[in-house]
């Protein structure tokens, strides 16, 4: 398993802060571990975290009003995921993450990550949306500490 600090590096978000940086944001990183099916966020939630799969594997998945699953897309050790209120504080998560395997995330809070967004661009008076933009984010070569709990059985 990759150390935290290697992880946020090789992290096209993360990678461009500087090390010292990196250190203080790992400190703050809070790990979930999670059993497979275990339910992160439902579809309809506020959740206002960014999580990065330090092992194991996530799914979003959206349900159709027939009750058919559609997996939008997988996510594996390295990724990151941000629900939408984390940027738009009103806006509702528009999938279901369940762990799709065993794993363990390392998950911030909005609050606890504003001031390391401000810190990748500091003189640029991005907005806090512009950063969804991958434009922006300085590719590396190769406390709002209340967490929402992973929720067992199903979303409504």
């Amino acid at each position: 398993m990759q150390s935290i600090e290697h992880l946020l590096l090789e992290n096209p978000v993360f990678g461009s802060l500087q090390p010292a940086r990196r250190q203080q944001l790992a400190s703050l990183a809070v790990p979930r571990r999670l059993q497979k099916g275990e339910i992160i966020s439902c579809a309809g939630a506020l959740w206002p975290y960014l999580f990065l799969i330090e092992k194991g594997s996530v799914s979003a998945h959206k349900q159709s009003l027939e009750g058919r699953r559609l997996t939008v897309t997988p996510f594996a050790s390295g990724d990151i995921f941000w629900g939408l209120a984390f940027f738009y504080e009103p806006m509702p998560q528009p999938v279901t993450l369940p762990a799709a395997s065993p794993s363990v995330l390392l998950q911030w809070g909005a609050e606890a990550l504003r001031p390391f967004f401000e810190a990748l661009h500091p003189s640029s008076g991005l907005s806090r949306e512009a950063y969804l933009d991958p434009s922006n984010w300085r590719l590396k070569s190769k406390q709002d500490s209340q967490l929402q709990g992973a929720q067992p059985g199903l979303c409504l």
